[in-house]
């Protein structure tokens, strides 16, 4: 996390440079400068926050014990049926 960073202090000198160079710009150029930052960092977090769900699904743990199991199965039903068939 940023606040537990070593380097918050430097990312906020940063933050506070960007504020600085924003209010010698035109008032709607910085309004939809930051408006388009957020939507940016939203969706990336949006895009964090679904595959962690996604994780997290029941389906994807019964796929990768089905995926793990399947490989295993199948080398014994060969020998199983190659044993049978002699």
């Amino acid at each position: 996390m940023l606040k537990d960073s070593e380097k918050r202090e430097e990312i906020q000198a940063l933050h506070t440079e960007l504020w600085n160079e924003l209010q010698h710009c035109d008032e709607a150029f910085a309004e939809h400068y930051m408006t388009d930052c957020l939507k940016r960092l939203r969706a990336r977090r949006m895009q964090r926050n679904t595959l962690k769900n996604f994780i997290m699904t029941r389906g994807f743990w019964i796929s990768v014990i089905v995926g793990s199991l399947l490989g295993p199965l199948m080398v014994v039903l060969f020998i199983w049926v190659s044993l049978w068939v002699e």
